[in-house]
Parts: structure tokens; C-alpha cells; sequence
């Protein structure tokens, strides 16, 4: 039991500094600085660990739409965050919605021959 909360408390202290730190750095140069982009990954997955859904697809949808800007709509990242949107979306309950995501991204996989799919 002590081993669940000491991993649980981690797990909140550190959801606390990526998101200060993201503030911070967002902030002063927005997207367009990298860490903003690798922080903003690890905030998804810690509010998703915490089951603080709207928080992680908030983030995750900010992420993917910069992506979308700058990388393009194929691009291979930007299909790894829609297959997050999807898991997310998922957890929320909200199947219509996910599978939207799901299926762009393994469209997204396809073009970029990331998966073999017959």
C-alpha cells in the first residue's frame, strides 16, 4: 500500500513541475520551442495516468493541431497523437469520437508505411 501512494504522490508532484515548467516555457516562446512540444507530451500522459481526461485531451488536441500546422497532417508524430486522442477519447467514453482518431491515424500509418496492412 505505501508503495501505491509514494508512486501516486511521484506521479502528482510531477504532473505539478512538467506543468509549471510547460507554463513557463510556453509562455515566453510558445510552441516554437522544443521542450514545449516534449513537455506537453509528458503532461498528456500524466494527467491521462491521473484520469484527468480533459485536461490530457486538451493538452493533446493543442499539441496536435501545432503539429498539424508545422509538420503536416501525414506526418507519422501526428499520427501518434491522434492514436493518443483516440485512447483518450476512448477512456472518456467517448467511442464515436475515438474512433474518428483511431482510424486517422492508421490511415496516417499507412502513407507513411509505418504498418503493413493487406
Amino acid at each position: 500500500m505505501v508503495k501505491i501512494y509514494e508512486r501516486d504522490l511521484k506521479l502528482h508532484e510531477s504532473l505539478a513541475c512538467y506543468q509549471r515548467a510547460f507554463d513557463i516555457i510556453f509562455k515566453v516562446n510558445g510552441w516554437r520551442n522544443p521542450k514545449a512540444v516534449e513537455i506537453c507530451r509528458k503532461l498528456v500522459s500524466r494527467y491521462w495516468a491521473e484520469n484527468r481526461f480533459d485536461e490530457a485531451s486538451e493538452h493533446n488536441m493543442d499539441l496536435l493541431q501545432f503539429m498539424i500546422e508545422n509538420k503536416g497532417r501525414d506526418d507519422p508524430e501526428v499520427g501518434d497523437l491522434h492514436d493518443t486522442m483516440g485512447s483518450i477519447l476512448r477512456d472518456m467514453g467517448q467511442y464515436q469520437d475515438a474512433a474518428h482518431h483511431f482510424i486517422r491515424a492508421l490511415d496516417i500509418k499507412k502513407k507513411n508505411d509505418a504498418v503493413d496492412i493487406d
